[in-house]
């Protein structure tokens, strides 16, 4: 059997943070980066499971540990759902949307 890997970049936009998230997808797993500027996060616990799509990532955000957990739909070439933020000056829930990079 042989494992396939799918490779996407997402531009993520949360206010004025404009992130990059670099995904490989290996059946239900996803894994790689998110991408701030120079900085790069690991995702952990990425999961796909039919067109819903979690993720977390942990940060540092102005000194302070953040830890973000993505949840949306995937719909064609966009992704949209919510991220729900605990830590750090951007704490709470916020809608995010990611659309593939061409």
């Amino acid at each position: 059997m042989v494992l396939e890997e799918e490779q996407k970049s997402c531009q993520v936009a949360r206010g004025e943070r404009d992130y990059t998230l670099d995904v490989t997808q290996k059946f239900q797993e996803i894994s790689r980066h998110v991408k701030l500027q120079d900085r790069e996060s690991a995702i952990s616990d990425g999961l796909l499971k039919g067109d819903q799509v979690t993720f977390w990532v942990r940060d540092e955000i102005a000194g302070q540990n953040v830890t973000m957990r993505f949840q949306g739909r995937i719909r064609g070439d966009r992704i949209d759902g919510s991220a729900e933020v605990t830590g750090g000056p951007f704490e709470g829930t916020h809608p995010w949307t990611a659309k593939r990079a061409r």
